[in-house]
């Protein structure tokens, strides 16, 4: 995947984030509040987007799944890593806040990235997460490449998730159907290191992922799927 693939890709998702919001680690199967307004507003693309007829994500329909946990039985072996605990530290990226793609980005000096003791010993462990996909390759209504997300995105609208708040899934020769806004429940195995192109920090987790399913989550999905 070249770079400017890379950059259309994360920028889409809101990957380039402003800051990461840290939060007390752990693994917490309560439900957030759904209703949480976007911190960001952005301008310039958000702009041309909506003049383009797109609409952006009402809060209600921006889903953080951060702290949700799945219902769903795991293989032996696989346990449940939450979004809120992978993403419960501070991870900068390689650039200040920046919205606006006509504006040329500024780059951190020292961006702040200390990864928790706990977080490091994911590294070659087998685990489940949940999150929405946005897929980075696309045949005959499946993927073998995408984007596992803490929160739905809509072309720069919704809750922008920092770089310790996606994983890279790569799927190898088992391609899994294209589903996007719907909560998926995903198990492979996790690699936590810096995820670079071209000499710029894309993220920090990336997945040899196993199965792809629908994800079961008490209060969100089950309750509208009794």
């Amino acid at each position: 995947m070249t770079f400017w693939r890379w950059s259309l890709v994360l920028f889409s998702a809101g990957l380039l984030a402003a800051a990461i919001q840290a939060s007390d680690a752990g693994f917490s199967s309560s439900p957030v509040d759904p209703t949480s307004p976007p911190q960001n507003g952005g301008n310039g693309f958000a702009a041309a987007a909506s003049a383009a007829g797109f609409k952006p994500l009402s809060p209600n329909q921006a889903l953080d799944l951060g702290q949700y946990a799945p219902s769903d039985p795991l293989p032996d072996g696989v346990g449940f890593v939450s979004f809120k605990a992978l993403g419960s530290f501070l991870y900068e990226s390689d650039f200040e806040p920046w919205t606006d793609p006509f504006d040329e980005p500024k780059k951190r000096k020292h961006p702040k990235r200390v990864v928790p003791p706990e977080i490091k010993a994911l590294d070659g462990k087998r685990i489940a997460a949940v999150g929405f996909m946005l897929p980075f390759d696309f045949k005959a209504g499946s993927t073998t490449h995408f984007g596992l997300l803490r929160n739905q995105v809509g072309c720069c609208f919704g809750l922008a998730p920092g770089l310790n708040e996606w994983i890279d899934v790569s799927m190898g020769k088992h391609p899994a159907p294209a589903a996007m806004d719907v909560p998926l429940l995903v198990v492979g195995t996790l690699r936590v290191k810096p995820l670079m192109e071209a000499g710029t920090t894309m993220g920090l987790y990336h997945m040899e992922g196993v199965s792809v399913s629908p994800a079961h989550l008490p209060g969100l999905t089950d309750k509208k799927n009794p």
